[in-house]
């Protein structure tokens, strides 16, 4: 499906904008990964994936984007730790 997704964005050259909790589905089809925090909505961390585009299934074993995958699950564990509650199972 992710190939699917990239091919017909690549094709109609359109922008698109993906809403996920997914980390390895954000880190896959994004260039970047926006995680945010709310209410009021927030974006509380930007973090680059540096692997070409297009991505295929063997872009997850490269170091941009295992590096990018830690990343993104450090800083959903940050806003995580800040909500009441949030470490709890």
């Amino acid at each position: 499906m992710y190939a699917i997704l990239m091919t017909m964005c690549r094709e109609s050259r359109i922008l698109p904008v993906f809403v996920t909790h997914s980390v390895e589905e954000a880190v896959f089809l994004a260039s970047r990964v926006l995680v945010c925090d709310g209410p009021p909505l927030e974006i509380v961390e930007e973090i680059p994936v540096d692997t070409p585009l297009p991505r295929t299934d063997g872009s997850r074993e490269k170091p941009g984007f295992e590096r990018a995958f830690v990343d993104v699950q450090r800083a959903f564990a940050r806003v995580r730790r800040q909500v009441p509650g949030g470490d709890q199972g």
